[in-house]
């Protein structure tokens, strides 16, 4: 009888792996007024990889502070130094944190440079980046951050000149994830492995089968390039070279789509929230919508927000705020 072997990079090859971080200081920065952010490492697959911390004003409650991590999308720089105080992404971040929530966003391998050190992982982003597989090793790397919270408390605050008390910093019973973008395609993953997340924000994700994924951004690369080659061309190349990637080591996947978490979605118990510009030109709003009606399809608790003619960030007529506001009331109504 012929056996069937798992990639170590499928959702099922991810869920049969074993997951070990510990998170350590690096420097403090400077926060919005009343809160304190840091940088620090922790470390995935061998590789030493970075994340900033958010800590809210105000007194630590008893249990903690909720926890919301936060997957962001496609870096067009991931070695720029400034990477983790992008505007872009500070929006999300310092948002949450005046929300009262212990802000995470951990940092993918090969993005950030703090210190003249860049993270490690570079090789993965220049290897697999334009054929749509880094997501697989971006998942990894936040399971494994998933096993460095814990860690958190064991810092050495006082040294920091931080003053907390004893107990945890992180409530770590209530644990929520907000992705954006390709970050979306991340949490899919996330969601179908780990259990651990109360509720999940997805903001104009990139959820979708590969073809459809690698279709839209062939297009987008001719449009933006003015090129002359038919789409038709352009994608066979493109295809041939995402399936002759993903049957190669490390992958070994006979389907593209088994690292994919949007093929997966029955095995997801989180709740979720999606939001959506109807504007956005850098993914494709039916993602959404399919991603949504799939769910409902499959008796998920699942919501969708869509925003008129607003674009990637939800950045016009105050819809970023609005979908902020909306993450936070769906995420105190699954607190335990």
């Amino acid at each position: 009888m012929a056996t069937t072997t798992i990639s170590p990079f499928s959702v099922e090859g991810l869920r049969g792996r074993k997951y070990h971080s510990r998170l350590s200081f690096i420097k403090e920065f400077k926060g919005e007024t009343g809160s304190r952010a840091f940088l620090g490492s922790y470390e995935s697959d061998g590789l030493k990889i970075f994340a900033r911390v958010n800590i809210p004003a105000g007194k630590v409650p008893p249990r903690g502070f909720p926890v919301v991590i936060f997957a962001h999308g496609f870096s067009p720089n991931p070695s720029d130094p400034e990477y983790f105080q992008r505007p872009y992404y500070e929006e999300w971040i310092n948002a949450y944190t005046r929300k009262g929530y212990l802000t995470i966003m951990p940092g993918y391998r090969g993005h950030g440079v703090i210190d003249g050190e860049a993270a490690g992982g570079g090789e993965y982003i220049k290897k697999y980046s334009s054929v749509y597989l880094t997501s697989p090793f971006y998942a990894v790397d936040m399971l494994n951050f998933m096993t460095a919270l814990p860690s958190i408390k064991e810092l050495d605050w006082a040294g920091m000149n931080i003053c907390l008390p004893s107990q945890n910093l992180a409530d770590e019973k209530n644990i929520f994830l907000s992705a954006h973008s390709m970050g979306g395609d991340i949490a899919l993953i996330l969601l179908a492995v780990n259990q651990q997340f109360k509720a999940a924000s997805i903001w104009a994700g990139v959820c979708a089968g590969v073809k459809d994924v690698a279709a839209f951004y062939t297009r987008y690369a001719l449009e933006e390039k003015k090129s002359r080659k038919t789409f038709e061309v352009a994608f066979e190349e493109e295809w041939n070279n995402v399936t002759s990637a993903a049957k190669a080591e490390p992958f070994l996947l006979e389907d593209v789509n088994d690292a994919n978490g949007f093929f997966f979605l029955q095995d997801i118990k989180t709740p979720l929230i999606l939001h959506q510009g109807t504007g956005d030109k850098d993914v494709s709003p039916e993602w959404s919508a399919n991603l949504y009606h799939k769910l409902t399809e499959l008796g998920k608790p699942a919501s969708l927000h869509l925003y008129k003619d607003n674009n990637h960030e939800l950045s016009l007529a105050n819809g970023h705020q609005t979908a902020i506001e909306y993450d936070v009331e769906f995420f105190k109504s699954h607190f335990e």
